[in-house]
């Protein structure tokens, strides 16, 4: 990509998912973009409290679900938007979601996310959304085959919850 200013080696991300296994699989797709600092929430209200508290080293961008039982995405963004608590308010968050209602998608948008992609997502799109916000070229390699496979799965069983 054009105009990145530089290398990325040391990012951390926040992954916020209700589902363990779409936790599980986006650290293995951040590990296999060279980023190796993930930390996980299973909700917008526990990722809320250790921003806050500072349990959470501040994240360079979070990947975040939008249906989740303690605080939906959507509420966790604008939260996360309005906080006076939070070192970084505005960093970015990249919504993964197998939401297919438009206005749900364009109410995340609103309250601040960066992108919306609907799941499932190919990690070459989580990873030019990466690049494109925070304009730095992520260090490691492209996700093999086997995980672009992976994450496109959506049969019985499904992991696009």
């Amino acid at each position: 990509m054009e105009g990145l200013n530089m290398v990325a080696n040391n990012l951390r991300a926040l992954v916020i998912d209700d589902t363990p296994a779409m936790r599980q699989l986006l650290w293995i797709v951040l590990r296999g973009l060279g980023i190796s600092q993930v930390a996980e929430a299973e909700n917008g209200r526990d990722a809320l409290a250790n921003l806050a508290d500072g349990c959470s080293a501040n994240p360079d961008f979070i990947v975040c679900d939008l249906k989740m039982g303690e605080m939906p995405g959507i509420e966790f963004i604008y939260r996360l938007r309005q906080s006076r608590t939070v070192a970084n308010p505005g960093v970015p968050v990249f919504v993964l979601t197998g939401e297919d209602d438009p206005a749900v998608l364009d109410a995340a948008t609103g309250v601040g996310a960066n992108s919306v992609r609907r799941k499932p997502i190919m990690p070459r799109l989580l990873r030019e959304d990466i690049e494109s916000s925070l304009g730095y070229r992520v260090a490691g390699p492209h996700c093999p085959p086997t995980l672009e496979a992976a994450w496109s799965y959506s049969g019985k069983g499904s992991i696009i919850a």
